[in-house]
């Protein structure tokens, strides 16, 4: 027995049945949180995630939106935009000096940890251990990120980061180890925080973690946040920046395109079937071809003279008087053989002797006439029934 072919639907079946297994597969490969579930992502709904803090300040009426661009690719206005940058990624150098060209330009940016002490070039504290439980401090120094937030808490942070002169610690883990720093760079002001506690989902609500993080960003509508996610490791998809681009356009004309050639396709490869028309030997191939000569023409009387000529034609043959006899014992004939009324046949016969000589007789008229002709033609004819003429 000869192998089967293999026809498109298997393998159109055997494309579905393959992304479906790969679809469970990545379900389960995938870690659960996805990229930044341990760090305060925003869309990071773990303990450790930042996305109960995201939507806080979304639903206080703050302009708030996500970012999937690298330092040195956001197009924002400096002195009308606040970063948010708490992941865990390093930055390069170009970052560092994006950072500075923001900061200098009027900017405000919250960085978190090691990574945001080496934005600003600084190497910062850790915490000394992600199972740690927060400890409460107490504000230092007077500041207006300690305003109705004396208290925050926050796990142990190991080493202490070697800030300049310019940043001003709010809140310390004693022997001069700074949790929260702050300072004017150029025309702008940069916070960090020695760890991402105060902005996690699991530890947002104690003591004045909230607070903290409302007096850092301002009021409602000061200015726009822009919550850092590229280094948490969610980047822009290849969709997202090609759709910047020419790109969908070119791909809906090629759909176009492509449509048409299919459609091409199936027209030349599909059965090919005749297109159906009536035979030459039709009775109604007949009657259409008289029906356009006659209108062609405008011989309107010339079709009510055949249809009284059949007439005349039919009542010789069935009762036996000549063709040519007058109208009179024509409409005796037709009536003694039909039943019909005698002066209703005459008054037909008669309209219809003047219509064979109106050469302006219209083509209702002309129909009306060959109607009535053809009705008095079936009641004389040997197989029509006796129907009286109506």
């Amino acid at each position: 027995m000869s192998a089967r072919r293999l026809k498109d639907v298997h393998l159109v079946a055997l494309a579905g049945v393959l992304t479906v297994v790969l679809g469970g597969a990545a379900a389960f490969i995938t870690p659960p949180g996805g990229p930044g579930s341990e760090s305060p992502s925003s869309f990071s709904a773990a303990a450790g995630g930042g996305k109960a803090a995201f939507l806080t300040l979304k639903a206080l009426g703050y302009r708030i939106d996500r970012s999937y661009e690298p330092m040195t690719a956001i197009a924002a206005t400096p002195s009308d935009m606040m970063l948010l940058m708490t992941g865990t990624l390093r930055p390069s150098d170009l970052d560092r000096r994006a950072l500075e060209a923001f900061l200098q330009a009027g900017g405000s940016v919250l960085l978190v940890g090691v990574q945001g002490a080496d934005f600003l070039r600084v190497a910062g504290a850790a915490p000394s251990s992600s199972v740690a439980q927060p400890v409460r401090h107490r504000a230092v120094t007077p500041s207006p990120l300690a305003v109705r937030a004396s208290e925050i808490t926050m796990v142990p942070v190991s080493g202490a980061p070697k800030f300049a002169s310019a940043y001003v610690t709010v809140f310390s883990g004693g022997d001069d180890n700074p949790l929260v720093a702050t300072a004017r760079v150029g025309k702008g002001r940069v916070i960090w925080l020695a760890a991402p506690t105060p902005l996690t989902n699991a530890h947002i609500a104690d003591a004045g973690n909230l607070q903290l993080l409302l007096n850092a960003v301002g009021d409602p509508g000061e200015t726009t946040l822009l919550w850092d996610e590229h280094y948490h490791g969610h980047s822009r998809s290849l969709w997202s920046y090609a759709a910047r681009t020419p790109l969908p356009w070119i791909g809906a004309q090629f759909g176009v395109l492509l449509t048409f050639a299919l459609a091409t396709y199936s027209r030349r490869r599909g059965p090919v079937r005749a297109r159906r028309t009536d035979a030459r030997t039709s009775p109604l191939e007949f009657i259409d071809m008289l029906g356009a000569l006659y209108r062609r023409a405008g011989a309107a009387p010339a079709a009510v003279a055949a249809a009284r000529a059949r007439l005349k034609r039919t009542v010789g043959a069935t009762q036996g008087i000549p063709a040519d006899s007058p109208d009179d014992a024509v409409a005796k004939a037709i009536a003694t053989r039909s039943g019909a009324d005698v002066r209703e046949v005459l008054d037909v016969l008669s309209a219809a002797d003047h219509a064979v000589r109106d050469a302006r007789l219209n083509a209702a008229d002309a129909l009306e006439l060959t109607r009535r002709l053809q009705q008095l033609t079936e009641g004389v004819a040997p197989s029509a029934s006796q129907a009286p003429l109506r």
